[in-house]
């Protein structure tokens, strides 16, 4: 149950002389970050796996950013299986069967889909990006696809 107006009032009443906002002022709060450097350099010690670097500059949370591997880039076969399994339930026998052929055209030796496997594979070892689909990613899931929506469901 909530408190009654009464029992906050007298709540408020007893602190009054000294209001939250001049307590929090002048109080210094120190941050997660500076804690944990603090708590570092006290130890003497490091956590830190092999292989990785702590970059604090960048905070807690992304501070082993740097040391990360990169994401893998997903092989052909792997890719096709899963759209032709994503678009199943939604084509008919007919249909399905002439998106597998064009799937298996687009997989062969040779065909269109080497090519781009192989220039996603030099886009993800490529220094100045460190994820290969950061960009693609962030256009197509989360600004061209809410624009769409928002335009079918206004017509």
């Amino acid at each position: 149950m909530f408190p009654t107006h009464a029992f906050t009032k007298s709540i408020f009443a007893k602190h009054s002389a000294r209001p939250l906002a001049s307590l929090l002022s002048r109080t210094s709060i120190p941050s997660v970050t500076a804690i944990m450097a603090s708590q570092k350099r006290k130890q003497g010690t490091s956590s830190v796996p092999a292989g990785y670097k702590e970059d604090w500059s960048k905070g807690a949370m992304l501070r082993f950013e740097d040391s990360l591997p990169r994401l893998p880039v997903p092989t052909l076969d792997e890719t096709s299986k899963r759209y032709l399994k994503s678009v199943k339930p939604l084509l008919n026998n007919v249909e399905f069967d002439n998106t597998q052929k064009a799937v298996e055209d687009f997989v062969r030796s040779g065909g269109q889909g080497e090519e781009l496997q192989k220039r996603l594979v030099a886009r993800r070892d490529d220094p100045q990006h460190k994820n290969w689909i950061y960009e693609w990613w962030n256009s197509a899931a989360y600004l061209s696809t809410c624009i769409a929506r928002i335009a079918r469901a206004m017509s």
